[in-house]
C-alpha cells in the first residue's frame, strides 16, 4: 500500500511562492510606511504654521527670531503657549524641518524634507516667506 505524500520539488515550489507573495507585501508595506510619515510631516508643517501666525498675532506680526535656517526645534519661543511641543520627524530625523525668517521678520518660510514622494522638499511661505527658497515647490 503507498501513501500519498508531497515530494520535495512540490515543497520547494510552494515555499517560493509564498516567499514571492511576503516580498511583494512589504515591499508595499514600506510604501505604505513612507507616506503616513510623509502625511504626518504635512499635518505637523500646518500645525507650526497656525502656532507661529498665533505667535504673530500676539507680536504684532513679527515671527520668532532665529539666526540663519534654523531646525524647527530652535523655536522654543512657541512652547507651551502657541504648541504643546515642537514636532518631531516620525523618524527622528531632527533636520528634516527648517524655519526661517529674515528681518523685520513679519514673514517666514517653512521647510520639510519628504522620502515618498517625487518631490524631496516642499515650503509653506506667509507674506512673501524667504526668496531663497522659492525654488522648492509649495507644500500640497
Amino acid at each position: 500500500m503507498r501513501t500519498r505524500a508531497f515530494t520535495l520539488i512540490e515543497l520547494l515550489v510552494v515555499i517560493a511562492i509564498i516567499g514571492l507573495l511576503s516580498a511583494v507585501v512589504l515591499a508595499s508595506l514600506n510604501t505604505a510606511r513612507m507616506k503616513a510619515r510623509d502625511a504626518i510631516r504635512k499635518s505637523d508643517m500646518h500645525t507650526l504654521r497656525i502656532a507661529l501666525d498665533s505667535y504673530a498675532f500676539e507680536h504684532n506680526g513679527a515671527y520668532p527670531v532665529v539666526s540663519g535656517a534654523a531646525n524647527v526645534n530652535l523655536l522654543t519661543a512657541l512652547v507651551p503657549i502657541y504648541i504643546p511641543s515642537l514636532p518631531e520627524d516620525p523618524r527622528s530625523v531632527p533636520t528634516l524641518y527648517k524655519y526661517y525668517t529674515a528681518a523685520p521678520y513679519d514673514a517666514f518660510t517653512l521647510l520639510v524634507d519628504f522620502e515618498g514622494d517625487a518631490i524631496s522638499y516642499c515650503r509653506i511661505d506667509v507674506n512673501g516667506g524667504y526668496p531663497g527658497w522659492s525654488f522648492y515647490p509649495a507644500c500640497p
